[in-house]
């Protein structure tokens, strides 16, 4: 009797307890909150947000813990109504309620840190005055690492009005994009569909094209903020990064921080990005073997074809530099066949074959048939790409005025138009034009 009793009580507390369960979900009238739930979720579902508010209203008063879905429909439909909606009055209002539906969502349902950030970008949306406020919510998200892409430009957005406004410092500005940077390029890394991808790396470009259009990305700035991090934290790979790229991208690869950061990267991840700053520092301090080494390196180690392309464009230009027409070529050439309709490479081998043109040759007409090959250059290099048209034309007259006369053909029984190997390093065949 004791054990059937005992069964009696464990079915009867069951029942009570699933009872207040049932209750506390759908408050103290469940029949009204089920059936208004039911009524304006078909509403949302048909996408006719302004028949769904009435019955909307209704279970957000009543049972506002009934289901999450509440408050991600209820965005919708304020979101909806503020969009169609003309009268300001009305408007602000509705604004209103969307920040409530926000809160409301966060006292049942938790999630803040995550619902804070969407709370913020909505407000800085559809009321711009509160900008303030709007940055606050924004901030407990990102700082918790819980922000979406969106929110996550919005904020840089919000950040840049607030450095305008003087409502914050510098130091603030290159923090805040600290953060976006590294979490938004987490969002690629960790990311497999290459739609999202793609539309991260939007976001990506838009928060680096803000921060440098704040203005407080100067290099003094940059190198106050990071030199004593650095110095606290020396092996840190991504505060390396942080510190080059960052430096990099705001044109203060003079400075010595970025000198000391980049010396520290290579040895810990010999990366191509690491490499191509340790060959700029080189070339900076005229120790240009060692910059070729790590040109060779950063092209090595490099994935990126494009990128590829200009590490070797560089190293060519560093060759011609220094006179060494061959190599400088070399590299050039394999620029050019790495990145298609780029005129550039074909530019600076024109000039290559211009400057070799009094030691190329045992006489003048030898020497001054160089400018064929390097005309022929330019006119590949105007002809693939429009963009160095103007430079291309400019070399072409000063280099026409090279071309050997018809005097000097005459004794090297060349006509116009017969074919022509130019001699010396260039051994290239052209056409004899006068």
């Amino acid at each position: 009797m004791k054990r059937v009793f005992l069964i009696l009580m464990v079915i009867l507390l069951s029942t009570g307890y699933n009872y207040a369960q049932e209750n506390d979900k759908f408050g103290s009238d469940p029949q009204t909150c089920k059936m208004n739930l039911s009524l304006y979720k078909e509403f949302v579902r048909q996408k006719n947000y302004a028949d769904a508010m009435e019955g909307w209203r209704v279970v957000f008063d009543i049972c506002p813990k009934a289901t999450k879905s509440i408050y991600l429909d209820g965005a919708k439909i304020y979101k909806d109504a503020i969009k169609k909606n003309k009268d300001a009055a009305l408007k602000d209002a509705y604004v209103d309620t969307l920040m409530l539906i926000y809160e409301r969502r966060i006292e049942n349902f938790n999630q803040r840190e995550s619902v804070k950030g969407r709370q913020g970008f909505d407000l800085y949306k559809y009321r711009k005055s509160d900008y303030e406020k709007a940055y606050e919510y924004m901030k407990i998200s990102v700082e918790a690492g819980k922000a979406t892409s969106s929110v996550l430009q919005s904020y840089m957005q919000v950040t840049l009005k607030m450095y305008k406004e003087q409502k914050i410092d510098p130091g603030e500005v290159v923090n805040n994009f600290s953060m976006c940077s590294k979490q938004i390029g987490d969002m690629i890394k960790e990311q497999e569909d290459t739609n999202k991808v793609a539309k991260y790396k939007i976001t990506q470009n838009n928060i680096e094209g803000l921060f440098i259009k704040s203005g407080a990305a100067d290099c003094d700035v940059l190198t106050t903020y990071y030199t004593p991090k650095f110095e606290a934290d020396k092996e840190n790979i991504e505060l390396l990064k942080t510190i080059t790229r960052f430096l990099s991208m705001n044109k203060c690869t003079d400075s010595e921080l970025f000198m000391k950061a980049s010396e520290a990267l290579y040895p810990i991840e010999p990366s191509a990005q690491a490499a191509y700053n340790i060959a700029i520092l080189s070339l900076k301090a005229k120790q240009y073997s060692k910059a070729i080494e790590y040109y060779k390196k950063a092209v090595e180690k490099e994935s990126d074809t494009e990128v590829k392309a200009k590490y070797l464009f560089e190293m060519a230009r560093v060759y011609y530099a220094q006179s060494q027409y061959a190599s400088a070529r070399t590299y050039a050439q394999k620029a050019a066949k790495m990145k298609s309709k780029w005129g550039e490479p074909y530019i600076l081998i024109a000039k290559l074959y211009a400057a070799s043109s009094n030691d190329c040759g045992e006489d003048k007409f030898e020497q001054n048939s160089v400018f064929w090959v390097a005309v022929d250059k330019l006119n590949t290099a105007k002809s693939i790409d429009p963009s160095v048209a103007a430079e291309a034309n400019k070399l072409i007259a000063s280099y026409k005025k090279g071309f050997p006369n018809k005097e000097e053909a005459f004794f090297k029984g060349i006509n116009e138009g017969d074919s022509y190997t130019v001699k010396c390093w260039i051994n290239e065949t052209t056409k004899a034009r006068f």
